[in-house]
């Protein structure tokens, strides 16, 4: 698997998308899907995210089920300028009915910590989420992952297109395309969208963030 700054978004966005523990019923899939972990690249440590944010705020995150049906469903991005420093505090993890029948998302959670800065030509991030979900084939699964990435962008409309990578630093490879990464800027708040196909669903990420000095 080709490792994209895309993909490299897509890693820190959801650590679930790169558990090795297989999914209920996952039948002949199994072995590939305990295989994913056997993926992991070694970090580069060289990767330079300086200036950061003097001060990061704790991150939570609770799951979703994304079906407009039953009242509730992920937002339409319509974009903005992208351009500062944004610390995340809070965000949703959107999944759909094939997703939400794999664990139990009312237990489930995400925490750690989350930032973005964005000039007119470079992106950098430094996210690092403790994945813990409750209720799968295999109880309870928690899991720690970190990504730091330096890389080239351009804006297409309400997209953040990732260009070239010029660093970066992760705990674990993914799984599947990383899809597209949408935002809409409010003021002093953002948020950033990403849509992660699975194996067997999809889940779309939500993350809410504040602007800073």
């Amino acid at each position: 698997m080709r490792l994209t700054p895309a993909l490299l978004l897509a890693l820190a966005l959801l650590g679930c998308a790169t558990s090795t523990t297989p999914p209920p019923n996952a039948g002949s899939d199994a072995a590939r899907v305990a295989d994913a972990g056997t993926d992991a690249m070694a970090p580069d440590t060289s990767c330079d995210l300086t200036p950061v944010p003097a001060s990061v705020p704790a991150f939570s995150g609770t799951f979703q089920l994304n079906d407009a049906t039953f009242g509730a469903a992920a937002p339409v991005m319509t974009g903005g300028d992208p351009t500062g420093v944004w610390v995340f505090d809070h965000g949703t993890f959107w999944v759909d009915a094939a997703n939400n029948a794999m664990f139990n998302r009312y237990a489930s959670s995400v925490s750690g910590s989350a930032w973005l800065a964005v000039t007119p030509t470079e992106f950098r991030l430094d996210y690092d989420f403790i994945t813990t979900l409750a209720g799968t084939e295999a109880g309870t699964i928690v899991q720690d992952n970190h990504t730091r990435v330096r890389a080239r962008w351009r804006l297409d409309r309400e997209q953040i297109e990732p260009t070239g990578l010029v660093c970066g630093e992760y705990t674990a490879s993914g799984v599947g395309d990383p899809g597209r990464v949408t935002f809409t800027r409010t003021g002093d708040h953002i948020v950033v969208l990403t849509v992660v196909p699975m194996d067997v669903g999809m889940t779309i990420i939500e993350l809410d963030g504040t602007l800073v000095p």
